[in-house]
C-alpha cells in the first residue's frame, strides 16, 4: 500500500480529496498558489468548502510548489484545473506542469493519478509522454491511472464517500494500487476497461448535461415566442413517466460548459465534427445574451432607479464567479445598456414571465 500521498492542486477537487486520504494515509498538499498555501497552512480555505477544524485535524503537509528541492512520494494525484482559453481551446498548461513535477521527484515503483478532466488519450500520449521524459523513466515502468473527479462544489449533502468512484489504469498493477486507496474514501469503486474509456466517459457525462439543458433553454424561448409559461409547459410534460425533469438556465462553472470543448478539439483530429455538442454549446452561450435582453426590457421602464444585484458567482453556495453566467450578465448590463445596476438576476428569472 502507497503509504505517502502528494496532491498537486489544493483547489475545490484538491482539498476535499486530500482531507478525505488524511485519515488513512500521510498527506502533502502542493499548490502553485502561494497565497492559498499560505492560507491553508493558517486552516482557513477562501473556498469555503471545508472548515477550519477539518484542516487543522488532517495534519496534511502544505507545500508551495516552488520552494521544493528534494521531494518523495509514493503516489502522485493531479487535481489541477483543466480550463479553456478565450477561443474554448483547452488549455492544459496546468497539467503539463504538474506532470514535470512529478517527472522530477517520481520514482520507479511509483504511482500516478490523474484526476483532472481531459480529453481521451491525453493520459497516455501526453502524461504519461511528459513524466517519462522528464524522469527518464520508459513509459512501460511508469504506473499511470486516469480516475475523473466527480466532486460537486457548493453542495454539502454529496460526500466523497458518497461518490461512484471510476478507476482505470495503464497497467492490473495500477489499477489495483489505485483501488486500494479509493476504496479507503470511496463507498463505491468500479473499474474501466482502460484509461480511454474513463476519461470519455466524464467528459461525456457533463456533455449530456449540456446537450439537454441546451434543449430547454430552447424550450424556453419557444414560449415566450407562443407567450406561454414555461413552467406550466414543463409541469405538464413532466406527468409522463419517461419525460426527463431539466430546466432551462445558465451553464456556468469549471465543468458543463467546458468539457465538451475538450471533446470537439480531440474529435478534430479524428476527422470528425459534433454538430450536436457544437449547437448545445452555442445555444448554452447565446441564451446569456437572451436573457440579458429580457431583463433590460424589463428595467428599462425604470428611471433614475439604483438596482440591487445580489450573486454573481457561477452557482449558489459557491465563492467562485471564473466562468459565472451571472458574472456576465451584469457586466453585459453595465456595459451594453449602461445601467446603474446593482440586480439579483436569479429573481428577475423567477418572475421575469
Amino acid at each position: 500500500m502507497s503509504n505517502k500521498i502528494a496532491i498537486i492542486g489544493l483547489g475545490y477537487v484538491g482539498l476535499p480529496l486530500a482531507i478525505s486520504l488524511s485519515k488513512h494515509f500521510m498527506v502533502m498538499g502542493i499548490d502553485h498558489s502561494k497565497g492559498r498555501i499560505y492560507d491553508l497552512k493558517k486552516n482557513f480555505d477562501i473556498n469555503k468548502e471545508i472548515d477550519s477544524y477539518q484542516i487543522k485535524k488532517s495534519k496534511i503537509q502544505f507545500i508551495y510548489n516552488r520552494e521544493i528541492k528534494k521531494f518523495a512520494a509514493d503516489t502522485y494525484i493531479v487535481t489541477v484545473p483543466t480550463p479553456v482559453n478565450h477561443l474554448n481551446k483547452p488549455n492544459i498548461k496546468n497539467l503539463i506542469s504538474a506532470c514535470q513535477f512529478i517527472g522530477k521527484h517520481i520514482k520507479k515503483k511509483n504511482l500516478v493519478i490523474i484526476e483532472s478532466t481531459i480529453a481521451p488519450e491525453t493520459t497516455e500520449k501526453i502524461c504519461l509522454s511528459i513524466i517519462s521524459k522528464v524522469s527518464g523513466i520508459s513509459k512501460d515502468k511508469i504506473n499511470i491511472c486516469f480516475s475523473p473527479e466527480r466532486i460537486n462544489p457548493g453542495d454539502k449533502n454529496i460526500k466523497i464517500k458518497n461518490i461512484v468512484k471510476i478507476v482505470s489504469g495503464n497497467k492490473i498493477t495500477s489499477k489495483m494500487r489505485a483501488l486500494k486507496i479509493y476504496k479507503k474514501i470511496n463507498k463505491k469503486v468500479v473499474t474501466a476497461e482502460n484509461i480511454r474509456s474513463a476519461e470519455l466517459a466524464k467528459i461525456i457525462e457533463n456533455s449530456q448535461r449540456d446537450i439537454n439543458i441546451s434543449f430547454m433553454n430552447e424550450i424556453y424561448k419557444i414560449c415566450d415566442i407562443y407567450k406561454l409559461d414555461y413552467r406550466h409547459i414543463l409541469e405538464l410534460c413532466s406527468t409522463k413517466w419517461n419525460f426527463i425533469n431539466f430546466k432551462p438556465g445558465l451553464v456556468g462553472g469549471h465543468c458543463v460548459p467546458v468539457d465538451p470543448y475538450y471533446l470537439i478539439e480531440s474529435l478534430k483530429k479524428k476527422n470528425y465534427s459534433s454538430r450536436l455538442l457544437k449547437i448545445s454549446r452555442n445555444t448554452n452561450e447565446s441564451f446569456i445574451k437572451y436573457i440579458t435582453k429580457k431583463i433590460y426590457n424589463v428595467i428599462k421602464k425604470f428611471k433614475n432607479k439604483k438596482i440591487l444585484y445580489c450573486g454573481i458567482n457561477f452557482k449558489q453556495n459557491v465563492s467562485d464567479k471564473r466562468n459565472s453566467k451571472y458574472y456576465s450578465i451584469y457586466l453585459n448590463l453595465k456595459k451594453k445598456y449602461n445601467c446603474d445596476l446593482f440586480l439579483d438576476t436569479k429573481l428577475f428569472l423567477k418572475n421575469i414571465n
